[in-house]
Parts: structure tokens; sequence; C-alpha cells
């Protein structure tokens, strides 16, 4: 079965970020019970902000630290609207208890360059101006568009 377009991009930037960044390890796809992990990246040890890099209420991850990373689009159609995250109820339920972080970037229109990153924990994320959308017995889900997170001079600039 093939992967959507944007679940394809996604993994490409969290391969890419996992090799940009010194300390970051892709973590494995389940747990020890066989459970699908509601992270991607495992801090294998401590990583620090940067001018490329900079984190929100937090002045260093930790090693062991866990991190979901997310990505959106510039923009995602010809009506030029904002890229959004998806943000999963139940992954993000975890997250909060496991004291974990979003690893949030914004890519440039059909590339896969990264013009901004940041670092946010969960608990912030859960403060953002958004809801929980029921998809009737599917995964409750929640958009946050990437300007809650940066602002557009932020990615404008690079």
């Amino acid at each position: 079965m093939s992967l959507a377009p944007s679940k394809r991009a996604g993994e490409r930037v969290e391969a890419d970020q996992i090799q940009r960044i010194s300390g970051f390890e892709a973590a494995p796809k389940h747990g020890d019970d066989g459970r699908e992990l509601p992270y991607d990246i495992i801090c294998q040890r401590s990583v620090w902000p940067s001018r490329t890099l900079p984190f929100v209420g937090v002045l260093v991850l930790e090693q062991g630290a866990v991190v979901e990373c997310k990505s959106a689009s510039v923009v995602v159609n010809a009506r030029q609207r904002r890229g959004r995250y998806k943000i999963k109820k139940g992954q993000h339920s975890k997250l909060v208890e496991l004291a974990g972080f979003y690893l949030f970037s914004v890519t440039a229109p059909n590339s896969d360059t990264i013009p901004a990153s940041k670092i946010v924990p969960a608990t912030e994320v859960t403060d953002l101006d958004f809801s929980w959308i029921d998809t009737n017995g599917g995964v409750e889900y929640g958009q946050i568009t990437w300007t809650q997170i940066f602002d557009p001079e932020e990615v404008d600039s690079r």
C-alpha cells in the first residue's frame, strides 16, 4: 500500500532532522509490548537550542527525551492556504504523559527544504488554539496552523 504524499513528505523531514541534529536517533516503531510508540525520535545525548533550532519553554532536551516530529508546508494549495500540523489526540495525550516534545518543521512548497524548525513541549501544545475533531469512530485529531508555532518572519527570513 502506498503512503499519502503528506505522510511521505513527513517521513523525509523526520529522516532529515535525525541526520541534521546531533543527539537525535530514530525511535523504534513499537515498544516492548508491541504497541506503536507515540514519538519518532529519542535523544541519545543532550540537545541544546541553536539559531536554526530554537526551543520554547525549555533550555535543553536531556538524554532520553522523546520527540514527535511534525511537518507542514508553508502553503498547501493554489489558494495559498497555510499548512497545518495534524495532532492525534491519543498520541498527544501519551506524549504529554511522557513529558515529551514536538519538533515542528515548516517546509517550502513542493520541496524538502526546511526553512524553520522549533522544539515545543507537548504540554505547551495543549494550550494552542485548536479543537479536537471527532471522526465518528476514527482517530480524534486537531489541526494547528504553522503560524501558531512560528512568526511568518521566522520562515520568510530563511
